[in-house]
């Protein structure tokens, strides 16, 4: 069964997660409630 993480995932803690094994990850609210959508995404990524 697929592994989905959602809830107050941040790029500042998203490192946290790389342990666990997971499928995929929800970052709506991280990503929505930012003033730059695309350096939100990038933040994400670079973490």
């Amino acid at each position: 069964m697929p592994i989905f993480l959602a809830g107050g995932i941040k790029p500042e803690n998203i490192k946290l997660l790389r342990k666990l094994d997971f499928d995929s990850v929800a970052v709506i609210s991280g990503i929505m409630g930012a003033k730059n959508l695309t350096a939100a995404v990038q933040d994400y990524y670079s973490e």
